[in-house]
């Protein structure tokens, strides 16, 4: 497509907008997919900067990637029967026909459950199962805090215990 304007010949760039609406029903795949062609000159400048300023992490005509033996575990499975799908790809990348499924995403010692939301979409399932684990840090702040915590268990642990010995 080129500009409508005779003195310039140049290519307008242009993008498709998919949409994903999960609240209607669709027999196929349960999400119907709205499919809006936008000209980049003629919508406002602020949803100009929201189409192009995004990071591309995978070139557009390549798609994104969703491991097919990931897809191939969710055929004909209904969300809230699945159970916990396992996988060891973190680098699969969420798609819509996810949301609902729970996934056991291993961290490399074992597998994080991760349940997927409609916020999830497009993010890769890696990045809700960490790799590191977080300990404390330190200082005499956190000793104070944890020796308090410590002391109000052994109170409530010396209550239910003479609670316990009373009704004998």
């Amino acid at each position: 497509k080129t500009s409508s304007l005779p003195w310039t010949t140049f290519p307008i760039p242009s993008y498709d907008v998919f949409i994903t609406t999960p609240r209607v029903p669709n027999v196929v795949d349960g999400y119907k997919r709205l499919t809006m062609h936008v000209d980049f000159y003629t919508i406002s400048r602020t949803a100009r900067l929201e189409l192009v300023s995004f990071k591309m992490t995978r070139s557009s005509k390549k798609g994104p990637y969703v491991d097919p033996r990931v897809l191939k575990k969710l055929e004909g499975k209904n969300p809230a029967t699945a159970g916990v799908i396992k996988t060891w790809s973190r680098a699969c990348q969420i798609a819509p026909e996810m949301v609902g499924f729970t996934f056991g995403v291993h961290n490399g010692k074992d597998h994080i459950e991760v349940f997927v939301t409609e916020d999830m979409v497009g993010h890769r399932l890696g990045e809700f199962s960490l790799t590191r684990k977080f300990t404390r840090h330190g200082g005499k702040m956190q000793k104070d805090l944890e020796q308090k915590q410590k002391e109000t268990e052994i109170a409530a642990a010396k209550a239910v215990k003479g609670a316990t010995e009373a009704k004998k």
